[in-house]
C-alpha cells in the first residue's frame, strides 16, 4: 500500500528501504539528511519531556512548525519520542505524571 506523509511524500520509498534494512537485505547505506527549507526559519524540536505535565498542545504545535519547516531526505522520517514516565524505581518518587483533566 502506497503512503504519503504530508512532510514526507516520498515516504513509500523510505519504508522499503528500512524494511530491507531491517530484514537484513538493503544493497546500500541507508541515508537519513534533516536539513531546513531554504528561505524560511527553522524551527526547534521540542526538547526531551516536553508535555510532560499533560500539556500537549503546544509540543504538536512546536512539532509541526519543526516538520514544515525542514525538509526529509532520503530515509529520514520525522518523528519525536513521546514518553510518559509513571513509574518509580528503587521507591523514588514519580519524576513526570500526566494529570487528568474533568471534561
Amino acid at each position: 500500500m502506497e503512503m504519503e506523509l504530508e512532510f514526507k511524500p516520498d515516504f513509500s520509498e523510505a519504508q522499503k528501504q528500512w524494511k530491507a534494512f531491517w530484514n537484513g537485505k538493503n544493497r546500500r547505506p541507508l541515508v537519513c539528511v534533516t536539513l531546513p527549507k531554504e528561505g524560511m526559519e527553522p524551527v526547534e524540536k521540542p526538547p526531551y519531556t516536553s508535555g510532560a505535565d499533560g500539556n500537549f498542545e503546544p509540543v504538536i504545535d512546536q512539532l509541526l512548525a519543526w516538520a514544515a519547516s525542514h525538509i526529509f531526505i532520503g530515509e529520514a522520517i520525522p518523528f519525536y519520542y513521546l514518553e510518559c514516565i509513571g513509574i518509580s524505581f528503587f521507591g523514588e518518587p514519580e519524576r513526570f505524571a500526566l494529570r487528568r483533566t474533568k471534561m
